[in-house]
């Protein structure tokens, strides 16, 4: 296999990759993603993740602070459909979807 060929066969890999997903809408806290030893004393990132009405869970350790958020939002990734299908669950007038924190968008009338 020549220079050429081989330059072109790692091309056409780069190039089939799909882009990094984030599905993340707050700033990294360190409440949830930091670096540290577990009770056994392995060191490294960790992530914790909360879900109302459950205990939090720790994961890890990763060797690197990227292996820790590919974790994070691999599992986000996850809660998407959920997350949607709930809302569309939540069809009756009464009854709606706030996300708590973030101000109201409002559009307003061009000119």
């Amino acid at each position: 296999m020549g220079i050429a060929s081989l330059f072109r066969k790692v091309s056409q890999q780069q190039g089939t990759a799909s882009p990094p997903h984030h599905y993340r809408e707050r700033a990294v806290s360190e409440d949830w993603l930091f670096h540290g030893k577990d009770e056994v004393g392995r060191e490294g990132w960790f992530v914790r993740i909360e879900v109302t009405g459950m205990y939090p869970r720790r994961y890890g350790p990763f060797a690197t602070q990227a292996d820790a958020c590919e974790l994070l939002e691999d599992f986000l990734h996850d809660l998407v459909e959920p997350f949607g299908n709930l809302e569309r669950d939540l069809d009756r007038p009464e009854q709606t979807c706030v996300i708590e924190g973030v101000p109201r968008l409002e559009a307003t009338p061009g000119e």
